[in-house]
């Protein structure tokens, strides 16, 4: 019995392959996973996550985060059959969302003083930053967070303008 990818799918994963592709190349940044939540066939949350080489101050990825979710709410709402398949036939910026994975040359996650995640999500943009904690039991280092801060999308667009 073969499978068939349904229409929805079919136009979830071209805008997702299209923008993973278009956001790479333009911030240098390597796709890394998805996020896609479609209750009952209605598509209501997409996600893309990224690697990308830092450090980066807070500013720089405050203007990655916001350019890049414009670009991808921009070209989603411009895809017209992508949005039938859309639970108000368009998203807002509080359906979307762009995550940033920063590493260093070597591919290692960065962590304290450096920002080590940083994402813009349900309208709000967060920055983590990672500290290295030694477990005796296991012997090596093990990640937590040290810190978060928030702002939402408005404080962080008022932050790029001025």
């Amino acid at each position: 019995m073969k499978y068939e990818i349904p229409p929805d799918e079919k136009a979830v994963n071209k805008v997702m392959a299209r923008n993973s592709q278009v956001l790479a190349k333009k911030y240098n940044m390597r796709p890394f996973g998805v996020s896609v939540a479609m209750p009952e066939g209605d598509i209501q949350f997409l996600e893309l996550e990224f690697q990308i080489c830092g450090p980066l101050s807070k500013e720089q990825v405050r203007k990655i985060l916001i350019e890049a979710a414009h670009g991808f709410l921009a070209d989603i709402n411009a895809d017209s059959n992508l949005c039938t398949y859309l639970k108000n036939h368009s998203l807002t910026i509080k359906d979307i969302g762009i995550t940033l994975f920063l590493i260093d040359s070597s591919g290692r996650g960065l962590r304290d003083p450096n920002i080590s995640i940083a994402k813009i999500i349900k309208g709000e943009l967060e920055y983590d930053i990672l500290a290295d904690v030694y477990d005796d039991e296991l012997k090596r280092n093990i990640p937590q967070f040290k810190s978060k801060s928030r702002e939402t999308y408005e404080e962080a667009l008022n932050k790029l303008s001025s």
